[in-house]
């Protein structure tokens, strides 16, 4: 798995890519739990568009990263949600948990944010 991490005063975007599974499933709780715990901006975006693996562990992380996030009052999603990975949330009922979009660039016109940070 490879995380990596782009901030401004407006938006945190964590773009996610490789195999998103078992043993990387801690790391990415913990990253996306800090980030959301310390998040002035209001607003996180996880970009799924290079994940080539992701398992039932995964989208635990991600249904507790949500719940903290509305604890925070902090907008969570998910961008590049297409293809399997949509059927994979629609298949688990997270679609209707966790906000997803089909591109980084749907996400930001939602959220208000311009498309700099998302390149």
């Amino acid at each position: 798995m490879r995380l990596a991490k782009q901030e401004d005063n407006k938006l945190s975007v964590v773009t996610l890519s490789g195999s998103v599974t078992g043993s990387h499933t801690h790391t990415l709780r913990s990253e996306l739990l800090a980030l959301v715990s310390n998040n002035e901006n209001g607003r996180v975006v996880v970009n799924l568009g290079g994940v080539r693996e992701m398992d039932s562990f995964t989208l635990g992380a991600l249904v507790a990263v949500n719940v903290a996030a509305k604890k925070h009052n902090v907008s969570f999603v998910l961008a590049e949600v297409r293809g399997r990975w949509s059927k994979f949330l629609r298949i688990a009922q997270l679609d209707t948990v966790i906000t997803t979009y089909t591109t980084m660039s749907s996400a930001m016109n939602t959220l208000n944010v311009e498309p700099a940070i998302a390149a």
